[in-house]
């Protein structure tokens, strides 16, 4: 996929070794941190203590796959499915008059932003996963960052320049890509010591689930 003419200035970051373990970082960091039991959910209730969250490791596919997103010079999903099967997908932007952040900083603030979605999600939503919009307030980039059977990660970066409001911003835009995660009517992660734990991931009458990608 080519980039769109009305794109400006488009540039495709350089993946360095450094930036790749800042996304890893940035990741990793947050998923021990749920897993613990330290994270913070919806009114200031813990995550529960997981049974399992494998700290992600660097798929170079899926930062391939991660590529042909950010040339779209825009906040637009990639379709769910790929040879790899399910794929998972978070996307982030920030915008400046300044010079663009290009460098290890972005992947901190994606995941940051991410993140952020903590606080509108409820435990309800970890123990099972019904819609990632409860109350109107978007939850799946969350909890795609922290889906418990997810292993491999791989993100992209690009750069271009927006008009908006009589100002020229630069913009930089990230998409990681995950396999799988996101499915409704499972489980974000399975909890310890959880009641009937192998029941959490499994759905009813053989129906294979919905995925949901956050907007």
């Amino acid at each position: 996929a080519g980039v769109p003419s009305d794109c400006q200035n488009f540039k495709l970051v350089n993946i360095t070794e450094r930036m790749e373990k800042a996304f890893l970082n940035a990741h990793n960091r947050k998923r021990r941190l749920v897993a613990a039991g330290k994270g913070l959910l919806k009114d200031g209730v813990h995550t529960p203590i997981a049974a399992k969250m494998p700290n992600l490791t660097w798929n170079i596919a899926l930062a391939k796959l991660a590529e042909y997103n950010v040339k779209q010079c825009g906040m637009k999903h990639d379709c769910a499915k790929t040879r790899h099967g399910h794929t998972g997908q978070n996307l982030f932007f920030y915008g400046t008059t300044l010079s663009p952040i290009t460098n290890s900083t972005i992947a901190k603030m994606a995941v940051e932003g991410w993140y952020s979605e903590s606080k509108d999600t409820r435990l309800e939503d970890i123990k099972k996963l019904t819609t990632i919009y409860p109350n109107g307030k978007p939850i799946g980039h969350y909890t795609q960052l922290i889906w418990g059977n997810t292993t491999k990660v791989g993100c992209a970066v690009s750069t271009y320049k927006k008009h908006s409001n009589g100002n020229m911003f630069n913009m930089t835009l990230v998409a990681c890509n995950y396999r799988g995660g996101n499915m409704l009517e499972e489980a974000v992660y399975q909890i310890k010591d959880a009641k009937n734990p192998k029941s959490k991931n499994q759905t009813k009458n053989n129906k294979k689930p919905k995925q949901k990608m956050p907007k």
